[in-house]
């Protein structure tokens, strides 16, 4: 099972488990940004493997991009 709470995510399962509830969880997140945002199903990919990327940044560089989102926002 994925729990995520802010920014702790805990993980339980086996690896198929834990592989089948991710590839579901990016599925629901796709369908919602589409009904819900009224995003393209490209737009809604994109945002998908931009979370992709950042996940794959180091700790520094992630927390770089994340605060200049943010202060863009502002």
């Amino acid at each position: 099972m994925i729990t995520v709470n802010k920014n702790i995510a805990q993980f339980e399962g086996t690896a198929k488990e834990l592989t089948f509830e991710l590839t579901h969880l990016l599925l629901g997140f796709k369908q919602n940004l589409i009904k819900e945002f009224g995003v393209t199903e490209e737009e809604a990919l994109n945002v998908i493997h931009k979370c992709g990327e950042i996940a794959f940044m180091s700790n520094e560089e992630r927390e770089e991009y994340l605060s200049n989102l943010l202060e863009e926002r502002n």
